[in-house]
């Protein structure tokens, strides 16, 4: 019997030595698994607060939505805006100006918003001290392009129409 026994013992030896490279891979990845348990507790940890910030991300993203939905009816205002301002300079223009003028001859004005190479000089004949000229004058095409000799050009176009 105990021959049989060590018979056994041997043979079971020769199979666990065969199976040696796969337990020791087994053993490796095992290792290498318990190495990286920081970093894998550290993600979880993480996918826990993303999953807290959820409702709070979807509260966002509804209102995200809804102003979205909201962009036409913005855009109507906005076009109502401008042709109220286009209506708001052509009643309050250089003739305006030339009526303030009249009596507060000695108040100097500068006229500013919606003046245009056009319309500068009309400010200024109607009496205006000065004129402001922003967007119009500094073209953000121009600046976009890094273009200043477009924007010295543009500066004595202005000159010129205002006859300075």
């Amino acid at each position: 019997m105990s021959q049989a026994l060590l018979t056994k013992l041997a043979e079971i030896g020769i199979q666990i030595e065969e199976q040696l490279p796969t337990i020791r891979k087994i053993q490796s990845g095992i290792y290498d698994l318990e190495s990286k348990l920081p970093e894998i507790e550290a993600a979880g940890q993480k996918v826990l607060e993303l999953e807290q910030k959820l409702p709070d991300l979807h509260d966002k993203t509804q209102k995200i939505v809804e102003l979205e939905e909201r962009i036409p009816e913005i855009n109507r205002a906005s076009e109502s805006i401008l042709k109220l301002q286009q209506n708001l300079a052509s009643v309050l223009g250089p003739s305006f100006i030339k009526d303030v003028k009249g009596p507060l001859a000695h108040i100097p004005i500068m006229c500013t918003g919606g003046i245009t190479l056009e319309t500068a000089k009309e400010y200024l004949d109607a009496g205006a001290h000065a004129v402001g000229a922003g967007s119009a004058l500094l073209r953000n095409d121009l600046i976009a392009a890094s273009d200043w000799a477009g924007l010295t050009k543009e500066a004595e176009r202005w000159l010129a129409a205002v006859g300075g």
